[in-house]
Order: structure tokens, then sequence, then C-alpha cells
């Protein structure tokens, strides 16, 4: 199945997720102006398209979706950024009826910087979605930002930020424990090259521990992911790393509940 959205423009998928009703792929398709919109598409099991849902930022300027993650109980949540007024990006999230594609809210999240604010991933705690990314506030540099949405209304359960050394710092994967823990992770510039960093937040969004992973990258071509083996708690960081040759190797290491 393909989706040609407005003309001749190009139209990308970026993530896509699935339930026992149909698949749901989220991306990026031009409008008329010629900038992106969020597009979030359902297709049935017969791949046969069901409905579209599109957001088009209040600047009608670039909006990209990053992620995607649908509930039980029939939400389809998308997350990225768009463009406000101001030319600049927020973080915005938008919970979807996974029947009918209508949009349930909008959730748009500004740092106090008023500046370029992302999401990157978003995943579903108890049917309530948590989100990260990166958000500047009051300085120049980004922050790891992750927050816990209430999926019924959008508001902000709780949010945390990191900043690891003042330079630009971005969490790009997140997971879940079986103790209802929020573990992220992501690139933290140290003023030369860039780390991995790690955070465990508990069921309160309170940072508990920062496991610090020197990547010595100086260009990094992917971000890490992570994942968590739900049983002993120990956490698995994938990606690549440079120890001073002219390649980088693939890169793979475990974690500690700990941390």
């Amino acid at each position: 199945s393909t989706y040609n959205g407005f003309g001749s423009g190009d139209d990308i998928a970026i993530c896509i997720t699935n339930d026992n009703n149909g698949v749901y792929v989220g991306g990026r398709s031009t409008n008329a102006s010629g900038n992106f919109d969020f597009k979030t598409v359902k297709y049935n099991t017969n791949g046969v398209q069901q409905w579209v849902n599109t957001y088009n930022g209040s600047a009608n300027s670039d909006d990209r979706i990053r992620s995607i993650a649908v509930s039980t109980n029939n939400r389809v949540f998308v997350t990225g950024y768009s463009t406000s007024t101001n030319g600049l990006r927020d973080i915005t999230t938008i919970r979807i009826n996974a029947n009918n594609g209508g949009t349930a809210w909008i959730k748009n999240i500004n740092g106090s910087s008023n500046s370029a604010d992302e999401g990157n991933v978003i995943l579903l705690q108890n049917n309530d979605p948590i989100i990260a990314g990166s958000i500047i506030n009051n300085s120049a540099n980004k922050n790891y930002y992750v927050a816990k949405l209430n999926g019924n209304s959008g508001n902000i359960v709780w949010s945390n930020t990191y900043d690891a050394y003042g330079f630009d710092n971005q969490a790009t994967a997140l997971t879940t424990d079986a103790s209802g823990n929020c573990v992220v992770t992501g690139l933290a510039n140290n003023g030369s090259t860039y780390e991995y960093h790690t955070l465990l937040f508990n069921s309160s969004g309170i940072q508990q521990w920062v496991n610090k992973y020197p990547a010595t990258l100086i260009t990094p071509i992917v971000t890490p992911k992570i994942t968590v083996d739900n049983i002993a708690n120990h956490f698995y960081v994938c990606g690549e790393t440079n120890y001073g040759v002219p390649n980088t190797d693939a890169v793979l290491y475990q974690l500690t509940p700990g941390g």
C-alpha cells in the first residue's frame, strides 16, 4: 500500500505500530504550501487504508512525526515537533481515535527559552504516553526532556530535564521496567565528543541514577537505542562507538538495575 499526499510532494513514513485492528504509520507529508505536516495513516489487516489524520502547526511550516504508539483502549499517540508562530519548534504530541482517525487532543510543549524543542520517542505505560526528546530552558543548549502525559487529557503528569555538561544533549530512546520506572538514553556532548548517557526516573519522574558511556563520537551517525529485560530488570543499550580509529564500531552493553 502506498500513500500519496498533495500533488507530487514528498511523503515519508517514519514510524509504525499495530494492534489487532490494523497497522498505523506515522510520518510527514508535503502540503499545498510546500511544507511538511504530521501525517498518520491507518491500514486494516489487508493493507487497505482506513483513515488519514493530518496536523499542520500554527506557523504552517515544517512539522514532523518522530514516533508512534497505540494503546489497548483504541488510542493512537504520535510525537515529534511542530513549528510555532515564532518560527521555532515545539514538542508536539497528539492523541488520535484509532477507530475513525479523529483528533482527541494536541499537546504542545515549549521550553522557557522559546526555542527549538523536539520530541523523539513515545511509549505507553498503562495507556498513558511517556515522551522523550530535547528542550531548551534558560540557555542556548539542548537538555534531555522526558514527560509522562495523562492519556485522557494530555496534561503533564510529571516532567524532568537533564543537562550533562552545559552543551547539547538529547534523549533518543526510552523504555519502562516492571517496577514502573522510566529509563531513557541519548546523546550528551562533553565539549569535544558525544557520550551515551542513560538515566532512570522513578514512577514519580524523579531521577535515580545516570550511567555515562564514553562513546567518543565526533559526529554521531545513529542515536542510541534501549530495551529492558522485565524479569531481571537489566537494560541494554546499543549504538556506535569510536576509540580513535577512522571508523566506528557497533556497540552493545548491559546495565544493572542500579545503573
